[in-house]
This record gives structure tokens, sequence and C-alpha cells, in this order.
């Protein structure tokens, strides 16, 4: 499967987010009680600074009064998280971050819940691929030694990435394999618990390669420990990173912006689905959030609900054709 597969739903936002517009409903509803964020990972990578960051501005800029929970439920590529809040039918207080394994889990059969047994509330955040690996490394060091080795000797490369195989972060792997028509099977690889188990892996060079959110990495590539030799988005970002090539500025045609959301059990009634699509797009205008996403390197563009639905349907099936890539689904 070529990139332009891979990248369909991605180049087909702009078209929905206009239907977004004027959609939303004036609320009645409100959340009673703790309000409890289930973190689809453990601590230190992408989905957990995703939900500390919406914890924190949430209160901040002061959207809702209710006292907020961010608790790590690890587990099953995010699994055991979406599991847990799925015992809450109709609990508006109960809500996750969601990304691809939320289609990839049902897909290879490790989970029974599909995004219809749940309640997509929105997306909102389109992460900066960040293609990491160690400066220290003597074999794979850089964009062009990661390119020669990918194309000649793809049993150098040792790949770590979080939190599931076939998730995100793996595709876009196979993203940029495809992008330059190499053979990944003979890739090792290692899935982690999180994404900064992963980079602790990298930084002990026990792994040569992390796919992962430009966010998470931004401090240690700042740093010099660890080097995002490319992003797979359209344009380099601003700020720490800037100093980042674009694949396409390499020559490589690839372009890869995964997206995560906000989730919550099934059974919301129409007004708490308005109340959280109204709280979280109100949270994604605020100026707390701006900071925030710039600091993590996301690209924020709001979804509601049912275009979030039209979304997961469109993606479930090219991830369905990147697993089968793969070798994890027979055709």
């Amino acid at each position: 499967m070529g990139n332009k597969q891979l990248t369909t739903a991605f180049m087909t936002l702009s078209l929905i987010i206009g239907l977004v517009a004027g959609a939303h409903q004036t609320s009645t509803a409100e959340p009673e009680g703790t309000i409890t964020i289930a973190i689809p990972a453990g601590p230190g990578g992408a989905n957990d600074r995703l939900a500390r960051g919406i914890k924190d501005v949430l209160e901040k800029e002061k959207i809702i009064t209710n006292d907020i929970v961010a608790k790590n439920q690890a587990g099953g590529g995010g699994a055991v998280a979406w599991a847990a809040i799925s015992r809450h039918p109709g609990d508006m207080t109960q809500i996750s971050t969601f990304m691809s394994n939320l289609l990839t889990n049902e897909l290879l059969g490790a989970s029974p819940i599909t995004y219809e047994d749940m309640t997509p509330i929105a997306t909102f955040v389109f992460d900066n691929a960040c293609y990491a690996v160690n400066p220290k490394n003597p074999r794979i060091n850089s964009a062009e030694t990661l390119i020669t080795a990918l194309r000649e000797k793809p049993e150098e490369i040792m790949l770590g990435f979080a939190p599931a195989a076939g998730n995100h972060w793996h595709i876009g792997f196979v993203a940029l394999a495809d992008a330059i028509g190499a053979d990944i099977s003979k890739v090792r690889y290692t899935v982690f618990a999180s994404g900064g188990k992963a980079r602790t892996a990298l930084l002990g060079e026990h792994i040569n390669l992390q796919v992962v959110a430009f966010g998470v990495m931004s401090k240690f590539h700042e740093s010099g420990d660890l080097q995002c030799v490319a992003l797979a988005s359209e344009e380099r970002v601003k700020g720490v990173g800037s100093d980042i090539p674009t694949w396409r500025e390499l020559g490589v045609d690839l372009v890869y912006t995964p997206w995560r959301g906000v989730l919550a059990p099934k059974g919301l009634k129409p007004d708490q689905v308005a109340f959280w699509e109204d709280t979280i797009k109100k949270m994604t205008e605020s100026e707390q959030w701006s900071k925030f996403a710039a600091k993590e390197g996301y690209e924020t563009r709001f979804i509601g609900h049912d275009d979030t639905m039209k979304l997961l349907e469109s993606e479930r099936t090219n991830y369905q054709n990147a697993l089968t890539k793969l070798g994890l689904l027979k055709n």
C-alpha cells in the first residue's frame, strides 16, 4: 500500500471540518462530581502528556469547575482504559483520550471494543510524527543513514514504539518504508508500554529508532541527547524543532499526521455529547491550549462527534490495509 492510501483520510479533513461549524447544540447537561480521564498508556508518552494537558487546560481556563483526576490505565494498547470506562454507560464523568488503537485493537482481535461501543466526542490533535535516533549510534544516526539501512541493511534497524503492534507509530514506519521502496520484513521491533519507555531504550541504545510524537521528543532533541532526523509533516514546526527537515525536504514523499481525540462511554444523551463537544472546542480555542499545543508540536483542528464517527469509519479501512501490509492481518 502506498503513502497516498495511508493519508487519504487526512487529506479529506479540510472538507469535513467545514461541516462542523454551527453543528453544536447548546447543552443543558453538566457532569456531576469528579471527572476521570482514563489514560490509555503508561506515564511519559504522548497519550499521558495529552490527557494531563487536557486536565491542566480545563482547570487553568476554568472551562469546567469539576474536580478532574487523570489516571494511567496501561495495557492492551489502550484496551484496558477503554474497557474500564465502557463499564459506565451513560456516565459523562468518565472520559478517555483515544488514538488509532481504538481501530487496530478490534481489527487485530486484541479487544472486542469498537468505536461504535463508545461515544467518540471529538478529534482535535494531529501529531507531527518524529523519526528519532540516538546520535551516538555508529550506524544509524541521521536521516541518510536511516534510509541507507532501510534499503540495504534492514536487519540493522531495531525499531521501538508504543503501546501496541500495528498502532499509528508502527504504521508510520511502514509509511516511510513504502515511500522509499524498502522491504521491512527483516526489521526488528519492540513494543513498549509507553513512549517514555521506548525513549529510555533509545537513550540506552537498546533500540536505534523510535517513531513518536515530536512533543514527546522535543526536549531530548533540543539537548542533543537524541535527534529527530525528520518530521512527516507538511511544514517544519516553529520554535524548538525548527531545525528539523520534513521528509519531503529530504526528497521522500511522506506526510503522515496521526490523530487523537476524546471519547466517553456509550449511552450518552445528545445534550451530554453536546456538552463535551462544546467543552473540548472551548478548550482548543483557549490561550492555555495554544501554549500547550505549541510546546507539544500539535496541529489543532477540531472535528466534532458526527464527523469523528465518519473519520473513524474511513480510517478503519485504511488501517485494515496497512495491517495487512505488515502481515498482521490476512487478506
